[in-house]
């Protein structure tokens, strides 16, 4: 009897061992672009670029038209297609889908995704390319596991996107930003510099630079006053603001007060100590005005709101 299974495993091990990928070997054996440090089963597909020094992990699929800068590391099971631009330095986590086309009944041609230099994607996340306008996440963005970037999105530097952050299509987040875990923000809105979004906070309006935001409907709870001190701004600077803001929003009427704070500091330009809050109050005005404003493309979102 121990003889008989003896043999039996002799003869098992002496078989070729069954291949679950067979399509996925020969793809990824026979693709001209695959560099030596990439995985074996790594795909990257013919009109795809990968530097020499960036890494491709198992099972990860570089599409055609796909520029992957020097010193990326993409890790196993990503997923990177259509006209997308990975910047150096860039990780990528499992499970992430960079480049898909637009999620847009209105419009289904597919733009560009141009992703910055030393960015964080974690798992899961989703970036789609835009539809007229390309996509853009900036430099040094954390885009944190489960996170959306909708089409014609524009993510600035330093922002930070935390778990199952949602933001839609056509929106603006301003530099150095934090959307928490399960924000959301409605298409075509902004997001100044330098914000707060409060985790579960759900946002329709446009939302002034260096704001507390909590709260679904999404409102206006202060200044980011951590944030501010974190990036080591003089209490010079922050004592006007948190004074503009208390003005601003002593009343519903946010947008008229903005244009007569402004008007207080219009011969005050020469002191640097007010440029928060000019900024501050330069966003509330602007935007008021659909025409001039770069993030105010559709009529009827307003500013948001107090509690």
């Amino acid at each position: 009897m121990h003889k008989a299974v003896s043999s039996c495993l002799r003869n098992a091990s002496r078989q070729p061992r069954f291949n679950p990928f067979p399509a996925l070997k020969a793809a990824t054996l026979s693709s001209s672009s695959r560099n030596k440090s990439h995985a074996s089963t790594a795909i990257v597909e013919d009109g795809a670029f990968v530097h020499s020094s960036a890494f491709v992990g198992h099972f990860s699929v570089i599409g055609p038209g796909v520029t992957v800068a020097d010193r990326c590391h993409i890790h196993p099971h990503v997923v990177l297609v259509g006209n997308t631009e990975i910047g150096e330095q860039t990780t990528i986590h499992s499970f992430a889908t960079v480049g898909g086309l637009p999620q847009s009944k209105k419009n289904a041609l597919s733009s560009r995704l141009i992703v910055g230099k030393r960015c964080m994607i974690r798992e899961n996340v989703t970036l789609n390319a835009g539809t007229t306008e390309p996509t853009i996440v900036k430099d040094d963005c954390w885009i944190l596991a489960g996170a959306h970037v909708g089409h014609d999105a524009v993510i600035e530097e330093h922002v930070v996107l935390s778990n199952g952050a949602q933001v839609a299509g056509h929106v603006r987040i301003g530099a150095w930003s934090i959307l928490g875990g399960l924000a959301a923000v409605q298409q075509f809105c902004c997001v100044g510099r330098g914000a707060m979004i409060g985790g579960g906070a759900m946002v329709d309006r446009h939302v002034p630079p260096y704001s507390l935001i909590i709260g679904n409907r999404a409102r206006f709870h202060g200044i980011n006053l951590r944030g501010l001190r974190r990036r080591g701004v003089a209490n010079s600077h922050i004592f006007p603001l948190l004074h503009a803001a208390k003005r601003v929003y002593s009343s519903s009427d946010v947008i008229n007060n903005a244009r007569h704070e402004l008007a207080n500091i219009g011969g005050l330009e020469t002191r640097k100590e007010l440029d928060l809050a000019r900024e501050f109050l330069e966003f509330i005005v602007d935007v008021s005005n659909v025409r001039d404003h770069w993030c105010a493309r559709r009529s009827g979102i307003g500013i948001i709101g107090k509690t």
